[in-house]
């Protein structure tokens, strides 16, 4: 799924964490923001995961690690202070 430069705003919807099939999340430059949900830690065949351009906060989430088909991941954080 490819969202590149739609002026997209708010976060990434949890529902999309529902999708199990999914192997590519690409929400590239737009306007998004907050934390990513932790329902996305449901992608389990996700393989390209590309957030950058936004404005994401908090610490990248540990479920990252444990996607096993992922080959790429692009992304753009305010890490919170205590995640440094």
């Amino acid at each position: 799924m490819s969202l590149i430069g739609n002026r997209l705003n708010g976060s990434i919807p949890k529902e999309l964490g529902n999708i199990s099939t999914l192997q590519t999340l690409t929400v590239e430059d737009n306007m998004m923001l907050g934390i990513i949900q932790e329902e996305l830690g449901n992608l389990s065949s996700i393989e390209k995961f590309r957030l950058g351009g936004n404005n994401f906060s908090g610490k990248i989430p540990d479920f990252i690690r444990q996607w096993r088909s992922l080959v790429s991941f692009v992304g753009t954080w305010e890490l919170d202070k205590s995640c440094t």
